[in-house]
C-alpha cells in the first residue's frame, strides 16, 4: 500500500497488485452483486480472507529492505510520510462513507469522531490499522532493526496465541484498533502482526523460509478449509481467530509465486508487456486505487446506477478500473 521501496523488487509491486484487483473486486460484488450465490460468495470471502493478511506481509517485507536496514535517521521522515498519506487516505473514505452511504448530515462533533478515532467508518478500517503497524514501525524501529530470526518466530507464536484474549473487557475504539474487540470492526495490529512479522523474517531469510512455506501454507489454508466444511461456518474474522488469520495462505503463496514469475519472464508480445506495466503501476499506486474505488462505489451505491446483478458488478469493478486508470493518467499529465 505504501511506495517506500529504494531498491524496487518488482515482484512486490505485482504481488500487491493482486491484491488490489482481489479487492476491489470483492468490494464490487458486495455493492452490486449478489453475495448469497455460491461463486460471487466464494469471491468475497476468498478477497476477505487474504487482502489485509498480504498488504501487511508485504509491508513488513519492505519496510525490512526500505527502512530497518537503512537506519533510522534515513527512514524517519519517509516513514511518517507514508503514514500521513494513509492517515489522510483514511479520513477521506471514512467520511466519504458517512456522507455517501449513511447520507448524513454534515456535523463538526460527527468528523471530530472520525478523526478522533472514535468510530470507524465502513470499509475504512483497514486503511487505520495500516496507519497503526507504521506508527509502532517507528516506535520500536531499534528493536526491529536488530532483532534476530528466532525472536521473529516467536513473535509470530504471541500474535497467534493473543487471539485467544478475553475480548469482554475490550470496550472503546482505540483500544480495539490495537487488541480487537467483540463491540467494533477493527483489524487488530497484534493478531495480525503475525504476518508482519512473517514479512521480515521472510526479507532476511528468504532461501530459508522457501524451504517450509509451501507446505505450511496448505496445512494452514487446509485447516480453513476444514473447519468451515465441518462446522458450516467461517472462523470468526472479527475478531479474528488464529485459523482466520492463518487460512488464506496458500492463495498468497500462490500469489506470491505468480508475482516472481512475472518479474523474471522475459515477453516478447507487446500487449502481455503493456499487462505487466499496468499491474505494476496498480501495485505501486496501491493507496491510490483503494481509495477512488471506495469513494465511487460508496457513490454508485446509493445512486440510480445502483443494481443488484452478478453481471452488473463486473462491468461495474471494469469501467471502475478503467475510470480509474484515466484519472491517474490525467493527474499525471496536466
Amino acid at each position: 500500500m505504501t511506495n517506500i521501496i529504494i531498491k524496487r523488487e518488482r515482484w512486490v509491486d505485482y504481488f500487491k497488485a493482486m491484491l488490489v484487483l482481489a479487492m476491489i473486486l470483492g468490494h464490487s460484488i458486495q455493492f452490486f452483486g449478489e453475495e448469497s450465490k455460491m461463486l460471487q460468495g466464494l469471491v468475497v470471502r476468498s478477497v476477505n480472507l487474504i487482502s489485509f493478511s498480504g498488504f501487511i506481509f508485504a509491508y513488513g517485507y519492505v519496510i525490512n529492505k526500505a527502512y530497518f536496514e537503512k537506519g533510522f535517521r534515513n527512514s524517519f521522515r519517509r516513514m511518517m510520510t507514508s503514514g500521513l498519506k494513509i492517515l489522510g487516505a483514511y479520513y477521506i473514505s471514512s467520511i466519504s462513507f458517512i456522507a455517501l452511504m449513511e447520507n448524513q448530515i454534515f456535523r463538526v462533533d460527527t468528523v471530530l469522531d472520525v478523526v478522533l478515532l472514535k468510530r470507524f467508518a465502513g470499509w475504512s478500517e483497514f486503511l487505520i490499522a495500516f496507519v497503526l503497524f507504521i506508527l509502532l514501525s517507528i516506535i520500536f524501529f531499534r528493536f526491529f532493526e536488530k532483532v534476530n530470526q528466532y525472536v521473529l518466530l516467536v513473535l509470530m507464536v504471541v500474535s497467534l496465541l493473543s487471539c485467544f484474549l478475553s475480548y469482554s473487557w475490550i470496550t472503546t475504539p482505540r483500544s480495539a484498533l490495537i487488541l480487537g474487540s467483540y463491540d467494533y470492526i477493527t483489524f487488530p495490529v497484534i493478531q495480525y502482526s503475525f504476518w508482519f512479522f512473517l514479512g521480515i523474517f521472510f526479507s532476511r531469510n528468504k532461501k530459508q523460509a522457501e524451504k517450509y512455506l509451501f507446505l505450511l501454507s496448505i496445512i494452514a489454508t487446509g485447516s480453513y478449509i476444514i473447519y468451515s466444511f465441518v462446522t458450516k461456518q467461517e472462523p470468526s474474522r472479527f475478531p479474528p481467530s488464529p485459523i482466520y488469520i492463518l487460512g488464506g495462505a496458500a492463495i498468497l503463496y500462490i500469489f506470491r509465486w505468480l508475482s516472481y514469475q512475472i518479474e523474471y519472464c522475459h515477453l516478447k508480445h507487446e500487449f502481455l508487456r503493456k499487462i505487466i506495466k499496468y499491474l505494476e503501476s496498480v501495485g505501486k499506486s496501491s493507496l491510490y486505487y483503494l481509495l477512488i474505488s471506495n469513494i465511487m462505489i460508496f457513490g454508485f451505491a446509493q445512486s440510480s446506477f445502483s443494481y443488484r446483478d452478478g453481471r452488473y458488478a463486473i462491468i461495474f469493478y471494469i469501467a471502475l478500473m478503467i475510470v480509474s486508470r484515466f484519472i491517474q493518467i490525467l493527474s499525471k499529465t496536466t
